[in-house]
């Protein structure tokens, strides 16, 4: 599932990088994006493991005002795809 954010308070691409290693340690994500000219990153998540309260409080004692701004549903299957999927 592809999720994206909105981040407010980078000030360089040090910042990018920064805020780009600490969302790659979260549980959950595969692969992360971040746009320092756009204030912006695209992730994807293994929605079964990410926790997204859990991940936005990860910003509370940092300078970053992280927000989610979209959460791609079309790669997300439907629930019944994936009971049939398990049964083989």
């Amino acid at each position: 599932m592809k999720l994206n954010l909105q981040i407010d308070g980078m000030s360089c691409n040090g910042c990018a990088s920064n805020i780009t290693n600490m969302i790659s340690e979260f549980s959950g994500v595969k692969n992360v994006n971040v746009n320092f000219d756009s204030k912006s990153a695209e992730l994807d998540i293994n929605d079964k493991q990410f926790n997204s309260d859990e991940f936005i409080h990860r910003f509370d004692d940092t300078k970053f005002t992280v927000k989610i701004v979209e959460e791609n549903l079309k790669d997300k299957k439907p629930s019944f795809f994936n009971k049939i999927t398990n049964l083989f």
